[in-house]
């Protein structure tokens, strides 16, 4: 099987009894809420927010009072090897992801390139147990902005521990380093407003925290295949701007 991007409106008060699906699959919405009952929890899927459902998975399907717009991915098992089963995500990477979809030329026919793509971004999750205090660096990194040169000696004094301490201990619960967590939130950011908003894309390089907009550039391309400009037109092509 192909991948595919299709895109689907389900209309208010939409339901669906309880059914699976022979491809895994993300959903992406763009607006309304999407609620799902999976085994043991139930999901509420609200406006840029993206669920991911391994194939076979028993769940039902509702809306609320309003209709649901949505880019559902479909891939074959096989493809989402090394993808964790999250229901819900909305941290660093998960907007570079999708604009890594939105990028391909087709919308149609998904390329190797750009499930490699969406598989190294999607966040990763933490082991269980995870210290109270690195959940709030955690956070940290996710929600402020943080210097670009000195960013861990600066979240390790806000922390009070030693920063070496706190990479180690990062790395063995999240499964990947402070730097990288934080450059996934830089260019989270940088996709974030290049689909949803009309800033300028030099303003935008500024904002989130790159030296200049060549840096943004470099990096847009390098997780998306395509440069901010084409990666804008694209979510314009869908309606996102």
């Amino acid at each position: 099987m192909i991948p595919e991007l299709l895109f689907k409106r389900l209309q208010a008060h939409h339901s669906q009894g309880l059914h699976r699906h022979q491809d895994a699959a993300f959903t992406f919405v763009l607006n309304g809420t999407l609620i799902e009952q999976l085994p043991g929890s139930t999901h509420y899927c609200e406006r840029f927010s993206i669920q991911y459902k391994p194939a076979e998975l028993e769940h039902t399907t509702r809306t609320s009072g309003n209709d649901v717009d949505m880019v559902v991915i479909n891939l074959p098992p096989d493809a989402t090897q090394g993808i964790e089963p999250v229901p819900q995500v909305a941290g660093p990477g998960i907007t570079t992801a999708i604009g890594t979809l939105l990028a391909d030329p087709t919308l149609s026919d998904l390329t190797q390139a750009s499930t490699d793509r969406l598989k190294h971004w999607w966040p990763r999750q933490p082991s269980r147990n995870v210290p109270d205090w690195l959940l709030d660096a955690h956070d940290l990194l996710v929600r402020e902005t943080l210097p670009v040169s000195g960013y861990l000696s600066h979240l390790a004094h806000q922390l009070s521990r030693h920063p070496v301490y706190v990479a180690r201990t990062y790395r063995k619960y999240f499964g990947q380093s402070v730097g990288r967590t934080l450059r996934q939130r830089r260019l989270d950011h940088s996709a974030r407003k290049l689909l949803f908003t009309d800033a300028s894309i030099a303003s935008i390089a500024v904002d989130v925290g790159y030296v200049d907009q060549s840096h943004m550039t470099r990096d847009v391309k390098a997780a998306t295949g395509v440069t901010p400009g084409a990666l804008r037109r694209s979510a314009r092509r869908v309606g996102l701007t």
